[in-house]
């Protein structure tokens, strides 16, 4: 868990789970007030799924080159 300062100076958790053997990186964003949005990247299937806190649906799009970059150095 990383904690980040937001635009306004309040700290946020920022965690990730990495799952090499299905390419998944899991990202997980909590305010400080208790709100989790999570972010899913799939190099498998070349997907990125994003789930904002207080919402019932998913925002689903294919992966971008910089994703890919971006995941791939996570699962290294």
């Amino acid at each position: 868990v990383v904690r980040i300062p937001d635009h306004m100076g309040d700290l946020i958790n920022q965690s990730a789970l990495i799952d090499k053997h299905n390419s998944v990186v899991t990202y997980s964003v909590t305010s400080h007030v208790n709100h989790t949005s999570t972010v899913i990247f799939d190099m498998r299937h070349g997907l990125v799924c994003y789930k904002p806190d207080n919402q019932d649906s998913c925002f689903l799009r294919r992966m971008e080159s910089l994703d890919y970059e971006n995941v791939q150095s996570q699962l290294n």
